[in-house]
């Protein structure tokens, strides 16, 4: 037979979507996991505001 239907993913990795299997797996990891994204969606937002005070301090008073 040319193709075969996997009827389980007892063998595979856990994919993006799988999330209760990857829960079992990674519960200790959840803090950690939880502070990097985080940082992930925090840092980036900072850094613009930071970007545009600086911007308008550079651009001086609007007479």
């Amino acid at each position: 037979m040319a193709h075969q239907n996997r009827t389980t993913n007892a063998g595979l990795a856990a994919g993006p979507f799988d999330v209760a299997s990857a829960k079992r797996e990674n519960e200790k990891d959840a803090l950690a996991n939880a502070l990097i994204t985080g940082m992930l969606v925090v840092y980036p937002v900072l850094a613009t505001v930071v970007a545009v005070m600086v911007g308008l301090a550079f651009a001086g008073p609007m007479a």
